[in-house]
């Protein structure tokens, strides 16, 4: 590494065998024209280029070594110059601990010179931050009172339950999935420490197709039952101990939860796919956007399949960034930013499915 004093050091030679150190320039003698008067360096016009006279033997600058193996030039170590002085002084790079200008040339990759950037830590990935950080508790226990609405009125007879089977089976993933986020939640949900019965009494309601009939609207209603009691904190004494290590997937199916985010996206198509609906359907996108990011970030945990695959999880993180997007603009009540949120959610979407279905 270079460093300044040195470099003085060689300027100071280059003067040292030109003017002399100490600033002050030595008289030229004058040179014979060849005519017997005398011609000065600085002036006038010399009958011959003049040729620098070699240094004196025994001069003040005479190159000697010592009694003790010493080099000296003059009265000067000579082991302070560079072997190269003139070759230094052209140098122009630049040296560590100077101000340079800012339009220095940057030395080249893998140099000594080179500016070695601080190591500071990454940031987390999107998707291993906290669950506070894609849904907050308040639209989780939103969403599924929600479902809660939905599929009460649903299950309480055949008439209610045929006609929207399609409907159910979604809804029902989807608070199972909930259920499992809220187990791990950073905020305060009432129901967390029975989330995990709720987790699998959900799961047990999609565990196999649906089908039309008496038989399975009953299996249905006494399952969301006892999630009922569980939620208002009543929880049926005989269920069976959740396993703590159990994966999201063992009771939300990943197609189900699709199922649930792209009905989300035609919500908000729908109701919030203009400026002026969109203004009037603030707190719709802000519940919709935030399920969509949790289920796509959910997705990418370990039992779905895709845990190592970083096509897909690029996928799903640009869904679940998009949804963040989307509440975002609702705070900035800023229809552009939301549209262009949601185009780039569904185009992600889209993409992910004709690559992986």
């Amino acid at each position: 590494m270079r460093i300044a004093a040195p470099l003085l050091t060689a300027t100071c030679l280059i003067s040292l065998l030109l003017i002399g150190c100490n600033g002050k320039k030595e008289t030229t003698p004058a040179q014979p024209n060849g005519t017997g008067s005398s011609v000065p360096a600085t002036g006038g016009t010399p009958a011959a280029t003049p040729t620098t006279a070699a240094i004196p033997r025994n001069s003040k600058w005479e190159v000697r070594t010592d009694s003790e193996g010493r080099k000296w030039f003059g009265d000067v170590p000579y082991d302070v110059f560079f072997d190269d002085p003139l070759g230094v002084a052209n140098d122009n790079e630049a040296v560590i601990g100077m101000n340079t200008p800012d339009t220095a040339t940057p030395p080249p990759t893998g140099s000594r010179m080179e500016p070695q950037t601080a190591m500071t830590p990454e940031s987390p990935d999107t998707a291993d931050a906290g669950w506070g950080n894609t849904i907050s508790a308040e639209a989780l226990d939103a969403e599924v009172k929600t479902i809660r609405n939905f599929l009460n009125p649903k299950l309480q007879s055949v008439g209610q339950y045929n006609p929207n089977l399609s409907m159910i089976a979604p809804q029902a993933a989807t608070l199972a999935a909930l259920a499992a986020i809220a187990a791990k939640h950073e905020g305060d949900i009432s129901w967390k420490a029975d989330a995990l019965y709720i987790r699998d009494l959900a799961g047990q309601m999609v565990s196999e197709p649906l089908q039309r009939g008496p038989k399975f609207q009953r299996r249905l209603l006494g399952l969301y039952e006892q999630i009922s009691d569980t939620l208002n904190r009543s929880r049926p004494a005989d269920l069976p101990e959740p396993d703590a290590e159990a994966s999201a997937a063992d009771s939300a199916e990943m197609g189900l939860l699709m199922q649930r985010m792209e009905l989300a996206y035609n919500e908000m198509k729908t109701n919030a796919g203009s400026e002026a609906t969109f203004q009037k359907s603030l707190e719709l996108v802000q519940q919709e956007s935030a399920v969509v990011s949790a289920l796509a970030k959910l997705i990418t945990e370990e039992g779905y399949g895709y845990e190592d695959d970083d096509e897909f999880k690029a996928f799903a993180r640009t869904v679940a960034d998009g949804g963040k997007s989307m509440i975002e603009a609702t705070a900035l009540k800023n229809f552009a930013e939301y549209d262009k949120a949601l185009s780039a959610t569904y185009n992600a979407c889209n993409k992910c499915h004709l690559d992986y279905k």
